[in-house]
């Protein structure tokens, strides 16, 4: 070393110092990647080290390092160097102290956080003073001239700046302390975890620092300020800047995230790396020495933690490791011409591999054996509770507010105490831990008084529980018991219940496989639910209860105890038993009610066969015997089906599948109607049928009309079938209970009793009660006599009960018998003149009839009765004969009885034809006279009406023959079967179905009625033969495979309108559905489907022709109107009867007088009615708007107008709830009533005029 310039000098001094600088990176460093509970130890060690390593080498290592060399070995001089030196020297001296402090600082971060702080301070005068100098002159030996050269040196070993020298020493130094110190608590074991550094931005500005102390460690290598130096500065920035990409390459492969040590380390090895030979490389290889150096201290630190090796900052990897790499790629990447020495590559190669493992044979060698044999006198790792506390208390006394706050939360577990609080020190990190701290022993305190309460709880629920509580130990003895168990085992008390057993097995359950079920079902599910059981009380008796329990286990899974409750279910089984046999038999009851269904539904089309082919056997040439056996035959079919309807009728009301109409309808008709259906059924028996209305029954109600007929029906039926001499009599009043005195509220529900009342043979009080019953009748031999499937009672009262009523039963045997349905008489929203009403059964005067005296000549019985009293209430005043003997002896009485008689009516059943010519004469008193009952005379100045006598065509009569007209005029008569044979004439009909008995039975029907019949069998076929051919009626099966009859039904009507089908589409498409279902929501859906009307099976020839007739002559007048046809869900309404006149007539018993009377009305009020519903709408009043569409649907439905009642009901649940209503919808559907109403009043208009001409 030659002696420096002052330029040199100074280059050096400075240099020095910026070595010295990176003391304080390492401290940085150090204590950034270490906890903060032992910052202060590693602060002083990083202080102390520095002042150890600078005296001790000094006094020795200097010396040892560069003095004289002995053999190359060691130097023997400059010890304890003093003033008198050179400058060059002491500059020299300088430089090489902060080396070697350097050195003994790697120690201090690799060994952090567990090393005595003695023993440290001994490792640092090791270091400095033995070991680092010993190599040192090795490898640098000779750099002072005429000093010697180390015997590493002359080999031709080259390590620029201390690749080898500084940084590996002191790591392998640090692997040897790290092996006998052992890793820090909790960083490897059973589970190894990493421990987390306290303060990153510290360590990543320790780095920082580091890098900057480099340039002087590196460039200041050289002794002189050359133009070597920049060369030497940019090596050493490319591969610290390259070292730390590829650390950062290779975190973010295998972690995801960039990871500050690991980048960290990267720099630092890189660093290390070019060390070595930063004054031969280029920044090109520069590049691949810190690349690889980043990789070799990453492989290294996976190596360290496979092998539990704990270096806290990865002194090892980035020091030790790299540090060779660096060595050894001089030769791989450097001129061999630049080395000075003579070697070649592969020469060179060689003494820089023996100098990195002499380097670490030598400093770990020594390491282990020196430090061991010290650990040994000297324990060098602080004990484990010192660690745990952390150094700076145990080593330095130095406490903080974390050591605080952690001494007082230690207190607090230690003595179970929370009621205090810990110190906060506002606005500090610890002081916001402190704060937290002191909330959560709040919430402590709040569960542990949570607790306290849960606790009292417990032992109150314990000892006040209705249900037994118990822990059993697994050998069977009871470890607690509460005193619902000890009452519920016979014992007063809990502690006499555990004294007492020993064993539950045996002395509580009654069979010690009990026990062994029970802990059975613990091992496999370990708890048991709803386990039963059988007891054994202390008295003896036993009971069944009901546990639920499972196993409490101690940390190694055995079983400590089993806990659980028992609840006495003794009654309960009891209980369950009759609910199980309940529902056992409600399933056998609906599996029956099902069955029947589908029965008696695949019944129906063999039974339409039969009917419909026995109907047409009837119209032929048979003879008496024939005759008989067919007639015998057809009430044989009749009664079958009958049966079936029944058990139809009962499967529904059994499956809950009965569905109940709310419609207003005339209570009139619908009682007339019935009596006249069975009327000739009675008088074949020789008996008498009547109805009779009390005064104040309103003639329109709401309610179902089809299922009050059928209940009517099976009971009138009943009452004929059980009656052999008398008569049934049906009486209908209402009964309005008056609300309280003095209380203005509107009056309670109406009520409406029907009674049907006959003189049969009655039923004894011990079977009255079994009547109800489904299958049941009043006695076995009963069933033998009069037949019937005894059904028709149990429908009827389940149907009375549906309808919010019930029904009662007075009878007495061979005197008679009474069924009274009570049932709730709701009238229409509607006021009474919105209605079509012909008044009957009001007490009012009529014109004609009122004040006049009428003669009745009738039998004393029921329908004799229910004349004379229309007569009275209707004004007229009534005098009775049995026959025309006694009436004539009654006009000619004296008395009140001697007076003129207006009108004379003759039933002719008591009134013989002879009588009938001589009337005239016999009684020439009475010019004007109506014949009650079948006759075959016609007289000009008689009036005939048929039995039964409805109210209409009785007050028609009245005052028809008590008018002053030239001319009586008859009331027309119901169309003849003559009519309905010509109804098909010209006319050709497509009948769809998959069954061949329908296709036949309606093939043989429609050629009866003369039309021309095709079939097919199936709805495909059907839409080709309407494509192909024109027809006036589809008759549409519902129920057929692949495509039904209302999706066929549907497509037809696309079609049609589309112009597609060889029908025009300005004719009519007309389409029946034909089905065994008669289900109320079955005819809606036809309706829907585009429908024009429904007939059910089995189909008779009348209902038949009465049908197609009905949709032949609703159809549209054309030339009335030339409407656009309506579109929308509602289109298909516009092909249906507009109003049905057949019904109306109907209605009005017969009387076409009175439904053109009636007709007329509607045609009145249905302009005025629409009109109060258009305005309701667009004025926003949706209440009124709904009431008006509520009224207008009842009076359409009332006269059969369809389409009008189904779009009047489709308005009114669109303005149900006014913030729903879809105007656009809304606008539309009464935009098509309109249509509707209009097309209504035009057919009104077209059947009025036809009447006149």
């Amino acid at each position: 070393m030659n002696d420096l310039t002052s330029i040199d000098l100074l280059w050096v001094l400075l240099c020095a110092g910026q070595v010295l600088l990176m003391q304080a990176g390492f401290c940085l460093l150090e204590s950034g990647m270490s906890r903060a509970k032992n910052s202060i130890n590693v602060a002083i060690k990083n202080l102390i080290d520095i002042c150890v390593s600078a005296i001790a080498y000094w006094v020795v290592g200097f010396g040892l390092m560069y003095g004289h060399s002995v053999s190359g070995w060691f130097g023997s001089s400059q010890f304890l160097m003093d003033a008198g030196a050179s400058s060059t020297l002491l500059a020299f001296f300088l430089f090489q102290v902060v080396f070697c402090g350097t050195a003994t600082t790697i120690i201090s971060g690799a060994v952090a956080e567990r090393i005595r702080f003695r023993s440290y301070v001994i490792i640092s005068v090791f270091v400095s003073a033995f070991v680092y100098p010993i190599f040192g002159h090795w490898a640098w030996g000779g750099l002072i001239d005429g000093t010697g050269t180390g015997w590493l040196s002359s080999l031709g070993f080259i390590d620029f700046a201390g690749s080898t020298v500084v940084h590996s020493v002191g790591a392998w130094v640090s692997l040897a302390a790290i092996i006998i110190v052992g890793p820090r608590l909790g960083r490897f074991g059973n589970h190894p975890r990493k421990i987390q550094s306290s303060n990153l931005p510290l360590v990543v500005l320790g780095i920082l620092v580091l890098w900057f102390g480099w340039l002087g460690f590196n460039g200041g290598s050289g002794l002189e300020l050359s133009d070597n130096v920049p060369k030497i500065l940019v090596n050493t920035m490319i591969a610290a800047a390259t070292g730390g990409l590829t650390s950062l390459a290779i975190v973010m492969r295998r972690l995801g995230r960039p990871e500050v040590a690991m980048v960290g380390n990267g720099v630092i090895a890189g660093l290390v790396a070019v060390t070595a030979g930063c004054h031969l490389l280029t920044p090109i290889t520069s590049m691949a020495v810190g690349s690889v150096a980043a990789l070799v201290c990453a492989a290294s630190t996976w190596l360290l933690h496979r092998l539990s090796i704990d270096d806290v900052i990865g002194a090892i990897p980035a020091h030790g490791f790299a540090g060779v790499w660096g060595t050894i790629a001089i030769p791989l990447l450097t001129d061999p011409t630049a080395w000075g020495n003579g070697n070649d590559w592969l020469t060179q190669l060689a003494v820089q591999s023996w100098g990195c493992a002499v380097a670490f044979g030598w400093a770990f060698g020594t390491s282990v054996v020196v430090l061991g044999a010290i650990n040994l006198v000297q324990p060098l790792r602080v004990p484990r509770r010192h660690e745990y506390i952390g150094l700076n208390i145990a080593e330095h006394q130095a406490n903080s507010e974390l050591q605080e706050l952690l001494t007082q939360m230690s207190r607090h577990r230690k003595g179970r105490e929370f009621s205090g609080r810990v110190k906060i020190e506002p606005f500090t990190e610890i002081g916001q831990i402190a704060a937290a701290y002191n909330r959560v022993i709040t919430e402590v305190e709040h569960e542990f008084a949570g607790r306290k309460a849960a606790q009292q709880q417990y032992e109150s629920i314990f000892h006040g529980a209705v249900e037994g509580i118990y822990q059993t130990f697994p050998d069977g003895s009871f470890r607690s018991a509460n005193p619902a168990l000890a009452k519920l085992c016979g014992y007063e008390t809990a502690a006499q219940l555990i004294d007492a057993v020993g064993d539950v097995s045996t002395d509580v359950y009654t069979s010690a496989e009990t026990r062994e079920r029970f802990l059975h079902e613990i091992a496999l599910h370990d708890r048991v639910n709803d386990f039963r059981a059988q007891l054994r009380r202390r008295d003896g008796s036993e009971i069944w209860v009901s546990e639920n329990a499972h196993a409490v286990r101690d940390e190694n899974g055995t079983v400590r105890y089993f806990e659980g409750t028992i609840v006495d279910i003794t009654q309960r089984l009891s209980s369950e038993k009759l609910r199980l046999q309940k529902e056992q038999a409600e399933a056998a009851n609906n599996a029956k009610s099902e069955f029947l269904a589908g029965m008696s539904h695949e019944m129906r089309t063999p039974l339409n066969g039969i009917v419909s082919m026995l109907e047409l056997m009837d119209e032929g040439e048979l003879s008496r015997q024939q005759a008989k056996y067919l007639q015998i035959a057809r009430r044989s079919s009749t009664t079958l089906l009958a049966i079936i309807n029944d058990i139809l009728d009962l499967s529904k009301i059994e499956a809950g599948r009965l569905e109940l109409e709310s419609v207003p309808f005339s209570l009139l008709d619908l009682v007339d109607e019935t009596v006249e259906m069975l009327y000739h059924r009675a008088k074949s028996k020789g008996l008498h049928l009547s109805a009779h209305f009390e005064p104040g029954v309103p003639e329109i109600l709401l309610g179902d009309p089809v299922r009050l007929q059928q209940i009517l029906i099976n009971l009138i039926s009943n009452a004929i079938k059980f009656t052999q001499v008398g008569g049934v009599s049906l009486r209908v009043r209402m009964d309005r209970p008056e609300p309280p005195t003095g209380d203005d509220s509107p009056p309670l529900d109406q009520w409406m009793q029907i009674e049907v009342s006959d003189t049969g043979i009655g039923i004894p009080l011990e079977r009255q009660s079994k009547i109800f019953e489904a299958f049941a009748q009043a006695d076995a031999s009963t069933t033998r006599r009069f037949g019937g499937s005894g059904l028709g009672l149990n429908i009827c009262q389940q149907l009375v009960a549906a309808m919010g009523g019930r029904i009662q039963l007075q009878s007495e045997p061979d005197v008679g018998s009474t069924f009274v349905c009570i049932l709730p008489a709701g009238e229409p929203e509607a006021a009474s003149d919105e209605l079509p009403k012909t008044n009957l059964l009001g007490q009012r005067s009529h014109s004609r009839i009122a004040g006049k005296s009428v003669m009745l000549i009738a039998p004393a019985n029921g329908e004799t009765e229910v004349i004379q009293d229309y007569l009275q209430r209707w004004g007229a005043t009534c005098l009775t004969a049995d026959s025309i003997e006694s009436a004539r002896q009654a006009l000619q009485t004296d008395g009140p009885m001697r007076k003129r008689v207006d009108l004379l009516l003759a039933e002719t059943s008591v009134v013989s034809a002879t009588e009938l010519e001589t009337l005239p004469s016999v009684l020439p008193e009475i010019k004007r006279r109506i014949l009650i009952g079948e006759t075959a005379r016609r007289h000009a100045d008689e009036v005939q009406i048929n039995q039964p006598v409805r109210p209409s065509a009785l007050l028609e009569a009245i005052e028809t023959t008590l008018s002053d007209l030239p001319t009586l005029k008859q009331p027309k008569r119901k169309r003849t079967s003559s009519d309905d044979d010509s109804i098909g004439k010209g006319r050709r009909v497509l009948v769809v179905d998959d069954n061949e008995i329908n296709t036949t039975v309606a093939s043989e029907l429609l050629q009866r009625l003369g039309f021309q019949a095709d079939t097919v069998a199936s709805a495909e076929a059907a839409i080709t033969m309407a494509i192909r051919y024109t027809y006036d009626v589809i008759l549409m099966d519902c129920e057929m495979p692949i495509m039904d009859g209302f999706d066929a039904t549907r497509k037809l009507r696309r079609m049609h309108q589309a112009g597609e089908l060889k029908l025009p589409p300005e004719s009519p498409l007309r389409i029946i559905a034909v089905t065994a279902q008669a289900l109320a929501g079955q005819v809606e859906r036809c309706f829907r489907a585009g429908m024009n009307a429904h007939l059910a099976k089995p189909i008779s020839k009348t209902v038949f022709a009465r049908t197609l007739r009905d949709v032949f002559e609703s159809e549209p007048i054309h030339g009335v109107t030339d409407a656009t046809p309506p579109q929308g869900r509602f289109s298909h309404l516009a092909s249906e009867v507009v109003l049905n006149w057949h019904d109306v007539v109907q209605r009005c018993g017969e009387s076409e007088e009175t439904s053109y009377q009636v007709v007329r009305m509607f045609q009145q009020q249905l302009p005025e009615q629409l009109g109060g519903l258009r305005e309701a709408i667009r004025s926003g009043d949706f209440q009124r708007a709904r009431a008006a569409s509520h009224r207008l649907k009842g009076v359409a439905a009332t006269m059969s107008a369809n389409p009008i009642a189904t779009l009047a009901g489709a308005i009114e649940t669109h303005v149900k709830a006014t913030d729903q209503t879809n105007q656009t919808e809304l606008t539309a559907t009464l935009n098509q009533l309109e249509s509707e109403v209009e097309r209504c009043l035009d057919w009104i208009d077209h059947k009025l005029t036809e009447a006149e001409a």
